[in-house]
């Protein structure tokens, strides 16, 4: 355990005394880690994008013929096929819930299950007796090579349920399934840079970043500058990029307030025509920037 801890935090473990030292290793490797996952983001738009709108479009045609939504994973994945379920039944802005659920979370079911059939028949049972043609089946899997989500994808595609599969690595033996009709893979082998990627397509379009252009930088705390986002202007946070500042004039890539990269103008016009294409969503997004607008 401390092998694999001091390779993830090797400043924890360099024996030095120096607490500016190390507070500066921990800085440099949070904006590692944000860089990572915001480049990793713009790869999945730039390859994606066209894919993930089409399957919200199937996705919504489901819902609109009266279809539910089921998530299942196995570990971390069923923690985030539950959140998924939870963005469909709590949605954000007053839309309206739609029916979703995540398979992982009846226990009694699942360990009646794995206890008297087996485990790899634990989501492929539930989709037998639940499932229908006007359906959804979500399954999330970081090396797409869990078994029980290879068998509930068969089980969902014969019941002629839209089936949805999001994987990382090379997409494992998802990849090889003729079952699930869209699959999205996370091309990384971090689990922690999978499962951080796979938030942009299960339900936040936004995790992507929004490109803004730096205006100006705040004439005594550095760390801030005023950029133009769609036409709205707000301050934001630029100290994660403290060894290459962003000047006037240049593109960042900003989530939740925080400069996480830079970027060229032909990345952020990509990443704009990404996001405008999701419609209803992204001009919910400008709105909530509009709240802190600075002129």
């Amino acid at each position: 355990m401390t092998d694999a801890m001091e390779s993830l935090y090797p400043f924890l473990y360099s024996g030095t005394s120096d607490l500016s030292a190390v507070l500066d290793q921990v800085r440099a490797s949070t904006a590692a880690k944000a860089a990572e996952i915001a480049a990793l983001r713009r790869a999945v738009g730039a390859r994606d994008g066209a894919r993930i709108a089409a399957c919200a479009r199937a996705a919504a045609a489901r819902f609109g013929a009266g279809g539910r939504l089921f998530a299942f994973g196995n570990g971390g994945s069923a923690t985030d096929a539950q959140q998924l379920a939870t963005l469909f039944l709590n949605p954000d802005g007053g839309a309206r819930p739609l029916p979703a659920f995540g398979l992982a979370n009846d226990t009694s079911v699942v360990t009646a299950l794995c206890n008297d059939v087996g485990v790899e028949v634990v989501f492929a049972r539930q989709l037998a007796a639940f499932g229908g043609r006007d359906d959804i089946a979500v399954g999330l899997s970081t090396s797409g090579n869990s078994g029980n989500l290879v068998r509930a994808f068969d089980e969902a595609s014969r019941r002629g349920m839209l089936t949805i599969g999001l994987a990382g690595y090379d997409g494992g033996k998802m990849a090889e399934l003729d079952s699930i009709d869209y699959l999205f893979v996370v091309p990384s082998s971090s689990v922690h840079r999978i499962q951080e990627a796979q938030t942009t397509r299960k339900g936040c379009p936004m995790c992507l970043g929004i490109p803004g252009e730096v205006i100006e930088i705040h004439p005594e705390q550095t760390d801030l500058a005023k950029v133009d986002v769609s036409g709205v202007r707000r301050m934001i946070n630029i100290g994660l990029l403290s060894d290459d500042p962003p000047k006037p004039g240049e593109w960042v890539l900003i989530h939740v307030g925080f400069a996480l990269s830079k970027i060229d103008e032909t990345e952020a016009a990509a990443a704009l025509q990404f996001l405008e294409g999701i419609g209803q969503a992204y001009e919910d997004e400008l709105a909530a920037l509009k709240e802190s607008l600075i002129e």
